[in-house]
């Protein structure tokens, strides 16, 4: 099957391969029946209550993910620093 896109002529299967993964799916739904659309909808939002799980212990998990010598709180301070003057450009 081939597709009208910009004026140029070229097949489905290259239209869905140069979409992203989400507008694929888009456009795949809409063919889905409301039922079919209902139950998907349900199926993602399922997927993200797994994310309202209760938050795993952080201590020890990123122990190698720095150097030793690495100061975190310089970085929090400078990282805070670039915030407010992000904020104070915005809010004079």
């Amino acid at each position: 099957m081939n597709v009208a896109r910009n004026g140029v002529n070229i097949s489905l299967r290259e239209v869905l391969r140069k979409m992203t993964v989400l507008e694929q799916i888009k456009h795949l739904s809409e063919a889905l029946s409301a039922e079919d659309k209902l139950s998907l909808a349900a199926f993602l939002s399922s997927m993200e209550s797994s994310a309202n799980r209760e938050p795993r212990d952080l201590y020890g998990i990123w122990k190698d993910g720095f150097p030793k010598d690495f100061d975190v709180d310089a970085a929090l301070r400078e990282i805070r620093g670039e915030w407010q003057k992000e904020v104070e450009e915005i809010i004079p």
